[in-house]
């Protein structure tokens, strides 16, 4: 059985933190792929096993957003569960994220979290925190799975940075710093739990790990496309065995390229990534 915790741990002492958003937009796929495969969701297939070949070397994780495959139809959901399976057939070392933001009352998790599991076979999920630790207890039950909680998205909410009295803080702290806490509180009893944190926030990525007990990994969006500064991104980000992280970048890698040498171009940029974040946790950690 595929363990999330065991696959993850297992591309950190490799080296690896780099998450690949396998995000297709059909109208970005290139033209020659679109011409041989002209239903939308086979062109993404085809289009996203040739990223998974090229960029295999360099990801610890793939991340597949459901709302791009589902807007597609029967074909979307038909390419997002090929390509699931073609991750785990030639990549088996390699954990599979399905960004979802799951949360609903305890009966529709219970759905959602077959969906992801059973029928879709992911290693882990992301899922939003408002109805509560016990509507998500279908998914923090499997400790197998990994369960990513939205702590700190990329954009500007009001509600996650609201000030908010919390029981944990003797003076108003953000939202977003409550869940965290929450989460590895009270939610992690499998050891399964992970914090959503946004890379154009710096300075919340750590507000956010220290709210945790820095006892949490961390999904950080926002490298690349999102206009976050790696460099920045990176400082407040953990180092030792018990605090890592996984950096998302999608579109530009996926996109490195429009025409027919994508996958080089995408190679090229994941590994160009991949070289920039030990540049920088290196120079951190010498500095």
């Amino acid at each position: 059985m595929r363990s999330f915790n065991q696959l993850l741990h297992a591309q950190w002492r490799a080296g690896r933190v780099l998450c690949i958003a396998l995000d297709p937009v059909p109208g970005k796929i290139p033209p020659h792929i679109t011409l041989n495969a002209p239903e939308c969701g086979e062109a993404s297939l085809v289009f996203n096993t040739e990223i998974i070949d090229a960029t295999a070397d360099f990801a610890a994780a793939y991340k597949l957003n459901s709302a791009y495959y589902e807007a597609m139809g029967r074909t979307g959901w038909n390419a997002l569960v090929r390509t699931v399976g073609y991750i785990q057939g030639r990549y088996p070392r390699i954990p599979i994220i399905l960004d979802a933001k799951r949360g609903d009352v305890l009966h529709t998790s219970e759905r959602y979290a077959e969906a992801a599991f059973k029928r879709i076979g992911v290693d882990a999920v992301t899922v939003h925190p408002y109805c509560g630790r016990a509507s998500l207890e279908p998914f923090l039950s499997r400790p197998d799975k990994g369960v990513f909680v939205l702590c700190r998205t990329s954009d500007d909410s009001a509600l996650q940075t609201m000030l908010v009295q919390s029981p944990y803080a003797k003076k108003p702290i953000p939202f977003f710093a409550h869940v965290a806490h929450d989460v590895a509180a009270q939610w992690n009893q499998n050891g399964n739990c992970g914090l959503v944190v946004g890379a154009t926030h710096a300075a919340d990525i750590l507000t956010a790990d220290l709210a945790s007990g820095n006892s949490l990994p961390l999904l950080v969006p926002g490298a690349g496309a999102q206009g976050a500064d790696l460099r920045e991104a990176l400082r407040p980000l953990p180092f030792s065995s018990t605090r890592k992280f996984l950096l998302v970048s999608g579109r530009s890698i996926i996109y490195a390229s429009p025409d027919r040498d994508f996958a080089l171009k995408a190679h090229e940029a994941a590994h160009r990534l991949h070289n920039e974040v030990h540049t920088h946790l290196a120079g951190f950690l010498c500095g």
